[in-house]
């Protein structure tokens, strides 16, 4: 069993915040078609809606800003999470890379991950660099249930720290 933090909202150094609360996230995809497009969402309404998932605490970790940037890691099996990050048109570039590089430090020191994940649109270009930006590896391709053709990147804790992200 993992040890992990207590599970309360918790703000950190750089305004990052563990939250229960997915109206940030769910804002954040739902007034971005580009960003919903690749976000799994309801058939029935057309939106993306984390909040049933947000409450299952123990397999969902949701971080955000208070404002314009959120990512949601998913647990895929003991010490693994698949990584989904978002950022409004607001925070974008080298702020959302940087946003995005002290989330992942939050999981590698704060909730013990040794290996983020994840799966990127084989035509979203912009986020293939940004996931190499962040540090991530390509590992291979593979087909998604709705996005179709999918890159497949991960990081490694060990190496990703000792490189000083």
């Amino acid at each position: 069993m993992l040890d992990f933090p207590a599970m309360t909202a918790r703000m950190d150094a750089q305004g990052l915040l563990r939250t229960f609360d997915a109206r940030l996230i769910n804002g954040i995809v739902n007034r971005n078609p580009d960003i919903a497009k690749a976000i799994l969402h309801d058939p029935a309404t057309g939106n993306f809606d984390a909040s049933a998932a947000v409450g299952a605490f123990r397999s969902i970790i949701l971080m955000d800003n208070r404002a314009d940037a959120a990512a949601m890691f998913e647990w895929s099996s003991p010490t693994i999470w698949q990584a989904h990050t978002v950022f409004d048109h607001t925070h974008r570039g080298k702020l959302a890379i940087q946003t995005a590089k002290t989330m992942i430090r939050e999981m590698f020191t704060v909730w013990q991950a040794e290996e983020i994940w994840g799966a990127t649109p084989v035509d979203n270009r912009a986020a293939h660099f940004f996931n190499r930006k962040i540090g991530a590896q390509y590992v291979g391709q593979d087909e998604h249930h709705t996005s179709g053709t999918v890159l497949n990147f991960r990081i490694k804790r060990d190496e990703w720290l000792s490189r000083s992200n």
